[in-house]
């Protein structure tokens, strides 16, 4: 509380703050300002700001700048009080938003969403993963954490309307941050000309070895009418942003929902190898071993589920001997173990599969109702259940790695616990092996092809974008 203070023009304190009339009566500069007046007010508060030459930068939470129908005066007084102070010989404050939530940021412990505990869970104990989202809205950011609920990302940053800090500027302050791999973005119109800068930042990003996941609202003329009236926006062309972004070197993604979980892989599997799109899949259910071989082929994305060469199926049968099941499973891919498989089974496997050189990634989905396993929430805790297993064998394995508990709510603290330890969780398996094709095509869509060049850019000696 000491370091904070309160603009106020009555009263000494607030809650431990201390009250200071005016931005001119700071007796130091202070890093960021966090404006929450009315609409009206902008112009005159942004004048003082800049004027006080104290303040490093400021979040305009305000709304109604632009967004409504009459709020046009508004908005050209905002934006010609932030010319007026950039025109300065110090350049004046940067200020986002206005019509934003502003951030949260994990490391410097502080939040500007103002969103009650008991509404959202901040988490604030547990250390931050290396990822950010940046979003135009505000309501996305905080959705996908309640979602994501174990992300725990870095960064979460609303820049609503754009008036003077856009898109582009934030993913090229953010891409260069040592602790962040990941970066999801929401963009539902870019300011005029930010459209080109964005992609030059996500080509800069990626190039350093980063993800984009990026999702671009506005696919219809009711969608692109919403979003004007949302965040002031001009959606543009989607298909356009669409397939510029992806040759830039993102990983475009068309729901809610994928979003969420490729951005979930591009965090947890950032540090893992990816050599090609060879999948080895395994349940102990039929149905799923089925399910997933359905899947290997979609939209924007095409992996294998290639079949084991005779020495990897000695190998895989001398573990299923070791554990009784030799007479009751056939060692191919997709591997059924059937019910009566245990954890240790899965274990032997995912360790005998992370040794090969026959596979790239592996999708392991466990039916959790089986009754010899520790799956439930009084049996999570126990030696030798899937939350002991499974992360230890996610973090020893160079490969990527995803677990499916594909069940409903009595399975929750089960698929909880491992996401927890930073395991890709998904609770259908035709899903993951649909996020993660989408994930093992864009990072190898740029594997050498021994020649020189891009395999999924033959033209270009240098590819647009993704893993070198």
């Amino acid at each position: 509380a000491d370091r904070l203070r309160i603009i106020r023009d009555d009263g000494d304190e607030i809650d431990g703050v201390k009250c200071v009339p005016s931005f001119d009566a700071l007796k130091e500069p202070v890093d960021m300002a966090v404006i929450a007046a009315p609409a009206s007010e902008l112009p005159t508060i942004i004048d003082n700001v800049n004027n006080s030459g104290k303040v490093h930068a400021g979040i305009m939470i305000s709304g109604g700048v632009g967004e409504t129908e009459g709020t046009e005066e508004i908005e050209a007084a905002v934006r010609e009080a932030i010319v007026r102070g950039h025109a300065r010989p110090d350049g004046g404050t940067v200020f986002l938003g206005p019509n934003c939530m502003g951030l949260q940021s994990r490391p410097g412990h502080y939040d500007t969403f103002f969103i009650p505990e008991n509404k959202l869970d901040t988490r604030w104990s547990h250390p931050a993963r290396r990822v950010a989202l940046i979003s135009q809205s505000g309501a996305f950011i905080i959705s996908r954490m309640s979602n994501l609920t174990t992300l725990d990302a870095a960064l979460a940053i609303s820049i609503g309307n754009q008036m003077d800090l856009t898109v582009a500027d934030l993913l090229d302050a953010v891409g260069e941050r040592d602790d962040i791999d990941a970066i999801g973005v929401y963009v539902e119109g870019f300011a005029n000309l930010d459209g080109l800068d964005f992609l030059r930042a996500v080509k800069r990003v990626t190039a350093a070895g980063k993800a984009v996941v990026f999702y671009k609202a506005g696919r219809t003329a009711t969608g692109r009418t919403a979003a004007a009236g949302h965040t002031a926006s001009v959606a543009g062309d989607y298909d356009i942003a669409m397939a510029a972004a992806e040759h830039a070197g993102a990983i475009v993604t068309e729901t809610f929902k994928e979003f969420e979980q490729l951005l979930e892989l591009a965090t947890y599997l950032h540090g893992k190898q990816v050599h090609g799109r060879r999948l080895f899949t395994m349940s102990n259910a039929g149905m799923e071993a089925v399910r997933m071989a359905d899947t290997i082929q979609g939209q924007r994305y095409e992996v294998s589920i290639n079949t084991p060469s005779d020495a990897l199926r000695e190998r895989m049968v001398a573990v299923l001997a070791r554990h009784k099941l030799d007479r009751l499973v056939n060692p191919r891919n997709p591997l059924d173990v059937t019910p009566m498989a245990s954890e240790a089974v899965y274990e032997d496997v995912i360790k005998l599969m992370s040794a090969s050189d026959e596979m790239d990634a592996m999708v392991i989905s466990a039916v959790p109702l089986a009754p010899n396993m520790l799956t439930t929430a009084d049996e999570i805790g126990k030696p030798g259940s899937f939350v002991e297993r499974i992360p230890r064998l996610f973090a020893e394995s160079a490969k990527p790695l995803i677990f499916v508990v594909d069940c409903g709510p009595t399975y929750d603290a089960l698929a909880g616990s491992i996401r927890e330890a930073g395991v890709p969780v998904f609770r259908s398996s035709d899903q993951a092996v649909r996020s993660l094709g989408r994930y093992l095509t864009h990072r190898t869509r740029c594997l050498p092809d021994g020649q020189g060049h891009c395999s999924a850019h033959m033209a270009e000696p240098v590819c647009a974008g993704g893993d070198a």
